[in-house]
């Protein structure tokens, strides 16, 4: 599981997410789905056409995010033309929130998977183009991932630099809240 250090679950889990997760036999899940800028996947859909191709992946979900649904709709679109590239359809940028976001590690460190992340990491767009690990993620999911093996979390969820969250649950709990040194 990767949850960020800024992130916070506000309300009871209900569950045992490891063992739900792995009786269930999902391969990843998260929290929110929210739809990404164009400059931080420029050119990402593109290298993931490259890599469905040399591989022969038929990907599970991606085309539902791509307009036309095919590999004719998996380009990058941008706001402007003056890349003389279209500005609408495309890959619809839908990415998983990745400050809380869990995954099966026999399937990350899958031969398939990991290739395809190590082409988005080799390809240099993870510097370049700033494809963080939210983008290569989410591609990584609506590659391999079918519907069935993905879970949505529904608990009270948080992401924020403000420290009002951590005070908030200390006066709760009556514990003594010790701040970190500036």
């Amino acid at each position: 599981m990767l949850l960020d250090d800024d992130a916070f679950i506000r309300s009871p889990v209900g569950f045992n997410i490891v063992e739900t997760f792995d009786k269930q036999g999902y391969l990843m899940a998260a929290r929110n789905i929210v739809h990404d800028i164009p400059w931080v996947t420029w050119g990402l859909p593109e290298l993931v056409r490259y890599y469905l191709v040399t591989h022969k992946v038929v990907p599970a979900t991606l085309f539902e995010h791509c307009n036309p649904p095919n590999l004719t709709g998996l380009y990058s679109t941008m706001w402007s033309d003056s890349l003389h590239q279209p500005t609408e359809g495309g890959w619809d940028r839908m990415v998983i929130f990745t400050n809380l976001v869990m995954w099966n590690l026999d399937w990350w460190f899958s031969p398939l998977v990991n290739r395809f992340v190590h082409l988005c990491v080799a390809s240099g767009g993870v510097v370049d183009q700033r494809w963080n690990e939210q983008a290569v993620i989410t591609m990584a999911w609506q590659i391999f991932v079918r519907k069935e093996q993905f879970f949505m979390f529904n608990f009270s969820f948080e992401h924020t630099k403000g420290s009002y969250i951590a005070d908030q649950f200390f006066e709760e709990h009556k514990l003594k809240h010790v701040p970190s040194p500036a």
